[in-house]
This record gives structure tokens, C-alpha cells and sequence, in this order.
């Protein structure tokens, strides 16, 4: 079994009964037919790819119109090369286009071919091709040697020296780079010249690579781009959050409010409560129950220091530590784990049935 063999049978398995999956060209893609025919799996099947398309009727599949088309599952295609970003180049087979339409609809696309393809960043080894409108044939050449020096730019043709045409009756041009431009940078240019359909520059489309080489079966996955704050950072929010909280407690709360104190309390450690789990405990019943501890063990504390509050600013503004604020802090702090608790029950319960309507319609 050679390796493009190896990569398509570990590549087919991501495939499932109902699926909606497009195949790209090339020899990978081949073997992908056979063994998805081996797996008697029912999906709608779209191909870039003429001779791809063939080989899916020749196996009993229908191969859809591209053109009645808006989403995918899945999309599998090789390619020439393909960086640690998977970023890809297609030069070969001049018909990107119509891979890159697939590709773009496909909610996984899933580069498969033999380790020889990776290569740390795009390099020069393959022309970056261009699909181009006839009728720009010279103004597109002529741009692209003044965006970039010493490039060479070559229309293709074929044994008879015509132009070759694509199947959207268009002219393909190779552009060989001395020096590949960075992707994004070069993804940008190329596609706000006036007259290119498109280019064989696959940027930002892969979501995997499945390569077989002499150490096996490698999956290549995007690095996971860390969103939201840091723990760090949640925890500077929260010290400042408190150290607020602090200097308002020393203060008397205004006569607007004073009919209405017990209630402030609770809303308040009802809203900390919020804040908190929202911060740290997700649906981690631990940390939710710690950080209740934690409020109410401050809340005891706030109502203590309170009492120092007048000696330190040299006037009357508090009481001594007051049970009552110390039991509304408590409903507070009761209220929100109801309603969080509530709210997790409901969520099992959603993953539940949702899970059972799957089960059932597989």
C-alpha cells in the first residue's frame, strides 16, 4: 500500500452515513472512491474534478451539480504543497477554481496526500497559478510585473501551442516567484487584479492535513487560537473588582437606598455570585461551591471591618457587624446557586434529548 493509498484509507473515515463530502482530483482522491464505496455509507457526493466524478459513477454513486450547491460537510482534495498553517498550493491540475468553490462551502476541509507535501512555509518549488478572463491576458501580466521583481509569468499552453482552457473557458498562467511573498500579503494582491478568476493559493480554507509518510499517519490540525482573558488576567479583574467592592462597603450607602439595604445586599452577592462563576467556574460544581464559600466568608468579614470604618475616617457612618446583612448576603448567595443550578439541569437535559433526536435519525 503505497502512501497516498495510506493517507486516503485514514482520510475516508472521517466520513459518516448522511453526509454531505466533495472530492477533489488526483490519484489520493481515487483510492478515497474506493474505499468510501467499501463503506456502503449513504451521502450526497460533489466532485471539482472530472475524472473524480467518473470514477464516483463508475462506483455506483450520483455525483450532484456543483451548481445547486451552498454547503458541505466535508471537502477532501490534495494539493503541491501545504505550509504549518495549512496554506496551500494547487498548481498542478488547473482547476482550483472550482476546488476552491467546494472548499469554501465545506464547513472541514481536509488536505490528504504523503508527507512529501508539508513543508514548514510555502516555498518556490510550484508556480502560484492564475485563472484568467481572456480578455485580461496582457493587463495581467503586465500587473504582475510591476507588483513583483523578477518574476516570470508564462501562459499555459498545450502540445499544438494553443492556450490551455479551463472549463470555464478561461486561460491558466503560471507565476513563478523568486521569493514567495507571505500568503496572507500575496493572497490579497493577486486577488484585486481586475481580470483573475482566481489563484491556485488556497489561504486560510484548510482546517486539516492527513498525510501517511515513513512514520505513519500524521493528522495536522490549525494551532488553537486561545480566546477571552487569561486566568491571570481573570484574577486581576477580580482582585480590582473587590478592592472596589471594599472601599464601597466603608461607605454608608446614600437615603435613596436605605429602606432597601438587606435587598442591596442580597442583589449584590447575587451579581459577585454571577461574576465569579461566569469567570472561573463554567459548570464545575467545585468551584461553584467554593466560590460561595469564599462570598460568604468576605461578606463576614465586610460586615467586622465595618465596624474599624468609623475610627479610621473619624466619623460614625456604621454600625457594629450586622446578622441581618450577613443572612442577606446568604439569600443572595442561595438565589444565584438556585438559579445556576436550574440552568445546568436544563443544559443535561438539552444534551440529553438532543443526543436521543440524533440517535434516532441515524
Amino acid at each position: 500500500m503505497d502512501l497516498k493509498q495510506q493517507a486516503a484509507k485514514e482520510a475516508v473515515t472521517l466520513i459518516k452515513d448522511k453526509m454531505i463530502i466533495g472530492l477533489g482530483a488526483g490519484a489520493t482522491m481515487a483510492y478515497m472512491v474506493q474505499y468510501l464505496q467499501e463503506l456502503h455509507l449513504t451521502v450526497q457526493v460533489y466532485s471539482s474534478s472530472a475524472a473524480t466524478a467518473a470514477l464516483l459513477v463508475q462506483q455506483g454513486f450520483v455525483v450532484k451539480d456543483i451548481a445547486n450547491a451552498n454547503n458541505l460537510d466535508i471537502y477532501f482534495d490534495g494539493c503541491d504543497q501545504f505550509d504549518k498553517n495549512l496554506n496551500a498550493l494547487k498548481s498542478g491540475g488547473g482547476i482550483h477554481t472550482m476546488e476552491k468553490l467546494l472548499a469554501s462551502m465545506a464547513k472541514e476541509f481536509v488536505l490528504v496526500g504523503d508527507a512529501s507535501k508539508y513543508a514548514e512555509t510555502l516555498n518556490t518549488k510550484y508556480p502560484v497559478v492564475l485563472e484568467v478572463l481572456p480578455q485580461a491576458k496582457a493587463f495581467v501580466a503586465a500587473k504582475l510585473e510591476t507588483l513583483y521583481h523578477g518574476i516570470t509569468v508564462l501562459y499555459r499552453k498545450n502540445a499544438a501551442g494553443a492556450f490551455t482552457l479551463t472549463e470555464n473557458g478561461n486561460l491558466l498562467l503560471d507565476v513563478s516567484f523568486t521569493s514567495l511573498p507571505e500568503p496572507a500579503q500575496l493572497n490579497e494582491q493577486l486577488k484585486r487584479i481586475t481580470g483573475v478568476v482566481e489563484t491556485s493559493l488556497f489561504y486560510a480554507l484548510a482546517t486539516k492535513a492527513i498525510t501517511a509518510g515513513a512514520d505513519g499517519i500524521k493528522i495536522i490540525t490549525l494551532p488553537v487560537k486561545k480566546t477571552g482573558i487569561s486566568f491571570w488576567q481573570k484574577i486581576i479583574l477580580t482582585m480590582v473588582a473587590f478592592a472596589v467592592a471594599i472601599v464601597g462597603f466603608m461607605f454608608k450607602l446614600p437615603a435613596f437606598f436605605s429602606h432597601s439595604d438587606k435587598e442591596m445586599h442580597s442583589l449584590f452577592y447575587f451579581l459577585a455570585a454571577a461574576f465569579l462563576n461566569i469567570l472561573f467556574a463554567k459548570r464545575n460544581l467545585l468551584i461553584h461551591a467554593f466560590i460561595l464559600g469564599f462570598l460568604y466568608v468576605f461578606g463576614v468579614v465586610i460586615e467586622y471591618a465595618q465596624q474599624y470604618s468609623n475610627t479610621f475616617l473619624h466619623q460614625r457612618i456604621h454600625g457594629n457587624a450586622d446578622p441581618e446583612d450577613m443572612h442577606a448576603n446568604l439569600v443572595g448567595l442561595i438565589a444565584f446557586s438556585a438559579v445556576w443550578l436550574c440552568y445546568l439541569a436544563a443544559m443535561f437535559l438539552w444534551r440529553m434529548i438532543t443526543k436521543k433526536d440524533t440517535a434516532t435519525s441515524i
